[in-house]
């Protein structure tokens, strides 16, 4: 295991993970969720939500 490995496993233990927080909170989903199925377009709810497009497309199947 390489040096960044062994620091992240002991990250892991303390109970810290890595990475980047999502920009798109279990709120927001609900909400996307709700205002896509009450017909607003995907720009339209990335623009209420402050996300981007792609974010809405790859959270929402």
């Amino acid at each position: 295991m390489n040096a960044a490995g062994c620091f992240l496993s002991a990250a892991r233990e303390r109970g810290r993970i890595g990475g980047r927080p999502s920009s798109l909170t279990a709120a927001k989903k609900r909400q996307a969720n709700k205002m896509r199925g009450d017909g607003v377009s995907m720009t339209e709810i990335a623009e209420v939500l402050n996300v981007a497009r792609s974010t809405l497309y790859r959270n929402l199947q």
